[in-house]
């Protein structure tokens, strides 16, 4: 049997949005593998015909695996992806099932045709979705397992909208802070927020809390919530943030997907209370 042909990746040419595809080897379709050792990283990738087929692979400077996976006509059937120093399994991926594990091994996302699941790092259920007939229901939890919150989307046109929404008033008043230092509670929380009475002062003093949290991403949604709200005692919490010239982290999850932070939290407070100017005489929205 005669041994695959091995050239560098950088001889290799192949789609510009995928490199799994379209792969050219001094003007004809590539059979063989390409291999690349770029930043102490030594990958390889088979082809067939131009396009990727059979075991794909990147190794660790100390030669452990990083990843790994098989490829059909292009097609990933399965993968998995590892730490450094390629032990602990963070990815793991097969039809009909995509798992991301935190860095001790614990389970953190789970993806089954019909259900999505998040997991804190103590292996508690964090949130769900679930997909049914009239669209999807979402569920959340808290670090000790108490239900926050459920609600469904429902499709309006071209778009999705949520609706239903069901609060555990008692619990998200009591763990809000804990809830929230999760990005993905924050929307579900300014849904709660904007259903307080309005002349109560629980609102008032979930906004002070928010603007005194060590956290800075739950001080930088404190200064877009206090400007969505539009809330006259709302423009003290915004003045305190004005001083806070600083960006939070930005945010990577397990399965890669985040985002980074474009101002900082005093630049979002000014905007704000310039936002709260423009409204002029205007009614504002009480505590």
């Amino acid at each position: 049997m005669a041994e695959a042909l091995r050239v560098p990746q950088a001889e290799v040419e192949t789609a510009e949005e995928d490199c799994f595809f379209e792969a050219v080897y001094q003007g004809r379709p590539f059979t063989g593998i390409a291999w690349s050792d770029e930043d102490g990283e030594y990958s390889e990738i088979s082809y067939v015909d131009g396009t990727a087929h059979g075991r794909c692979f990147t190794r660790f400077a100390n030669g452990a695996l990083s990843s790994e996976e098989w490829v059909e006509q292009g097609r990933t059937v399965w993968s998995n992806a590892w730490w450094p120093p390629g032990k602990i399994l963070w990815r793991r991926h097969q039809p009909g099932l995509t798992q991301y594990f935190y860095k001790d091994g614990a389970l953190g996302i789970e993806r089954k045709p019909g259900v999505e699941r998040y997991f804190y790092e103590s292996g508690v259920l964090r949130q769900e979705q679930v997909r049914q007939a009239d669209g999807p229901v979402f569920r959340y939890y808290g670090p000790d397992g108490g239900k926050a919150a459920e609600w469904r989307q429902v499709q309006d046109g071209l778009r999705w909208r949520e609706v239903g929404f069901v609060f555990q008033d008692a619990y998200i008043q009591a763990h809000y802070l804990e809830l929230l230092e999760d990005t993905d509670f924050e929307r579900c929380f300014q849904n709660w927020f904007l259903q307080l009475p309005e002349d109560g002062r629980d609102a008032c003093e979930i906004l002070c809390r928010l603007a005194a949290s060590e956290n800075l991403r739950i001080r930088y949604f404190c200064a877009a919530l206090a400007g969505a709200v539009h809330a006259a005692e709302a423009e003290a919490v915004l003045n305190t943030l004005l001083s806070q010239e600083v960006c939070p982290p930005p945010v990577r999850r397990l399965d890669g997907m985040g985002h980074a932070y474009g101002r900082t939290i005093a630049e979002t407070a000014r905007r704000a209370l310039a936002a709260r100017k423009k409204m002029g005489n205007r009614k504002h929205r009480r505590f």
